[in-house]
C-alpha cells in the first residue's frame, strides 16, 4: 500500500452544515467573541487576505468548493494537484500528478489517500427552544454520510483511472443523539475489518470524527452522556478504530468560548486516555491556540518552538500513550509553521514523537487562508522537513494510525 496520505480534509455542500449551530457562539456576546482569538492575524484574517478585495476572493473561493456535488469536489482536488487550474503566469509552480502517478519529493506513490472527515451537524434541540419555526429532530449526519459515499462512487465512475483512495471518518456528536442511534451509526458505517477489500454496502468508514465545539464533552459529568461517549470508546478500543478530534481554539462553534475550549482542550481528554489507554486518538491541528500575543512571534528572526498550553499537553500525552497522534492540518497554512514544528521536535527528549505526526490540509476550510489545495502541498514541499520526515508524516504514520500495516 504505497499511499501518500492526506489525513484531514472536509468535503461537503451547503446542505450539510446546520447554521443554527452557530447561535451558541453568537449568543455568547461581543466580549466573548473578541477574547476568543478569532481576530488573530495567524487565523483567518491574515495580512495577505486583508489587502484590497483579497478577503472577498477568499470567501468566494471557499464557497466554490461547497457549490458542487461531493464527487466533483474530489475530482477538482485531484486536478488541482496536476496543475489544471494554474494560470499561465504560474506555470513554474510545482505540481504533483503527472502521467497517471502522484509524485512528491522525488518519490512516486500509487495512490493519494484522503481521509474526508464528516462533522455531525445534527440538530441540537436545546438551541431551538426559542425558535418559532422549529421542527422535528433532524439526524443530518446520516444524509451527510450517504452523500459522501455517493460522492466517492461518483468520483470513481467519472474517473476510472483516478488516483484518489478514500478512508472517511464519520462524525458523531453524542449529546444530540440517543444511545441506540449511535449504536446504529457504528454498526452501519464502520468497516471493522480495516481492509479495503472487505468494504461492503455502507461499511466504508475507517474512524470517528469528534468535534467538541459543536457540543461534545469527551468526559461529561452527566451519567447519561457518559454512557454515550463510553459506548463510542468501548467500540473503538475493542475494534481498533481511530478517533480524530478537533483541537485548536477556533473552528465552527456551537457553544460559548469557555465551553468550547473546555471540550476541545487535550487536558479534558486525559481522563479518556486513562480509562482507554489503547485508544488510537489524533489531536488535530497540533492543538494550536490562536491569539494576538502569539502573532508577535511571527516577526522574530528565529522561529520559536510551539509553546502553547494545548500543544505542550499533546506532546506530553504522546510521550505517555503510544497510540496518541497529532496532525498538522490548517496550521500548515502559516509560512513559519514547519520551522516552528522542527524547532519544537528538536527540543524534545522523546525522539519517537515525529513518528506520530500526520499530514493534513483541512481543505476546504483552509481556502480562507491560501489560494488552493495545490498551494498547501507547495508549502510542505518547500518546508525544511526532510524527505525522511515527509515519508513518515505522509505515509508511515498514517498507516500505523489507521491500522493498515
Amino acid at each position: 500500500m504505497d499511499y501518500f496520505f492526506e489525513t484531514h480534509c472536509h468535503v461537503m455542500n451547503l446542505s450539510h452544515p446546520n447554521f443554527i449551530n452557530l447561535m451558541g457562539m453568537i449568543q455568547a456576546g461581543t466580549v466573548d467573541f473578541l477574547q476568543s482569538g478569532v481576530l488573530s492575524t495567524s487565523y483567518l484574517l491574515t495580512a495577505s487576505n486583508l489587502r484590497g478585495n483579497a478577503l472577498l476572493y477568499s470567501v468566494m473561493n471557499t464557497l466554490s468548493a461547497f457549490e458542487q456535488a461531493i464527487g466533483r469536489t474530489f475530482a477538482m482536488m485531484e486536478k488541482d494537484l496536476g496543475g489544471f487550474y494554474l494560470p499561465p503566469a504560474d506555470k513554474d509552480t510545482p505540481t504533483y500528478i503527472h502521467d497517471g502517478a502522484f509524485s512528491f519529493r522525488g518519490k512516486t506513490y500509487s495512490k493519494l489517500a484522503l481521509c474526508p472527515l464528516l462533522m455531525d451537524f445534527s440538530k441540537n434541540p436545546v438551541q431551538w427552544n426559542s425558535v418559532y419555526y422549529t421542527y422535528e429532530q433532524e439526524e443530518k449526519i446520516t444524509t451527510y454520510a450517504n452523500d459522501t459515499l455517493d460522492g466517492i462512487d461518483q468520483y470513481r465512475k467519472e474517473n476510472p483511472n483516478g488516483l484518489l483512495e478514500f478512508f472517511p471518518f464519520i462524525g458523531i456528536n453524542p449529546p444530540v443523539h440517543d444511545a441506540s442511534f449511535i449504536e446504529n451509526l457504528l454498526s452501519t458505517y464502520i468497516n471493522t475489518t480495516l481492509d479495503k477489500t472487505k468494504e461492503t454496502g455502507k461499511k466504508r468508514f475507517y474512524g470517528i470524527k469528534i468535534y467538541p465545539p459543536l457540543g461534545t464533552n469527551p468526559w461529561p459529568d452527566k451519567p447519561k452522556e457518559m454512557d454515550k461517549v463510553r459506548l463510542i470508546y468501548d467500540f473503538c478500543q475493542a475494534n481498533r478504530i481511530p478517533i480524530i478530534t478537533h483541537c485548536d481554539n477556533q473552528g465552527f462553534r456551537g457553544l460559548s468560548v469557555k465551553e468550547s475550549w473546555h471540550n476541545s482542550s487535550p487536558a479534558t481528554w486525559e481522563n479518556v486516555l486513562k480509562a482507554y489507554p489503547d485508544l488510537y486518538l489524533d489531536f488535530a491541528h497540533v492543538g494550536y491556540q490562536y491569539s494576538v500575543a502569539d502573532d508577535v512571534k511571527k516577526s522574530l528572526p528565529i522561529p520559536l518552538p510551539l509553546t502553547g498550553e494545548w500543544t505542550r499537553k499533546i506532546l506530553e500525552l504522546m510521550s505517555s500513550y503510544p497510540h496518541v497522534y497529532s496532525d498538522i492540518s490548517f496550521t500548515g497554512c502559516m509560512p513559519d509553521f514547519y520551522h516552528r514544528l522542527k524547532a519544537t521536535l528538536a527540543q524534545e527528549k522523546d525522539e519517537s514523537l515525529i513518528r506520530r505526526f500526520m499530514f493534513g490540509s483541512d481543505f476546504s476550510v483552509n481556502l480562507m487562508k491560501i489560494p488552493s489545495y495545490l498551494s498547501y502541498y507547495n508549502l510542505l514541499d518547500s518546508s525544511p522537513m526532510t524527505d525522511e520526515e515527509v515519508q513518515l508524516i505522509c505515509h508511515d504514520n498514517p498507516l500505523g494510525f489507521l491500522g493498515l500495516r
